[in-house]
This record gives structure tokens, C-alpha cells and sequence, in this order.
């Protein structure tokens, strides 16, 4: 399945949901961009990844992507 609807494609945003992540989310879809949430990757490779870390260790968040 490929979501092609702008030049954004498939965005993947890795929790925690937050008010600023909510926000984003809100001008991703004004872009027409596919939003997926969620700790387990796409099935198809995404043209952003949006990485929400919360104060933890960036380095193994970033290993787990």
C-alpha cells in the first residue's frame, strides 16, 4: 500500500503522544501527509520518521527505531 497523497508520504511518529506531538500530527494531515503512530514500524518504509523521546536515553530510542 503506498500513500503518495503529498510529497510527505507515510510519516511515522514513536510515542509518547504529547500536545506538541498532537500538534504536529494536526499540520502533518493538513499536509496530506499519511500519519501512522506507533512503537512498531510501517510495513512500508516512511519517507519521516518523527522521533518523540521523552527525557530518556535518546541514543537506545534512537537504536530501537
Amino acid at each position: 500500500m503506498t500513500h503518495d497523497r503529498s510529497p510527505l508520504g507515510l510519516v511515522w511518529v514513536t510515542p509518547p503522544y504529547s500536545v506538541v506531538a498532537a500538534g504536529l500530527e494536526r499540520l502533518l494531515i493538513k499536509a496530506k501527509a499519511h500519519v501512522l503512530w506507533g512503537q512498531d514500524p510501517p510495513e512500508e518504509p516512511p519517507s519521516l520518521v518523527v522521533l518523540c523521546a521523552n527525557g530518556g536515553d535518546l541514543a537506545s530510542e534512537v537504536r530501537n527505531l
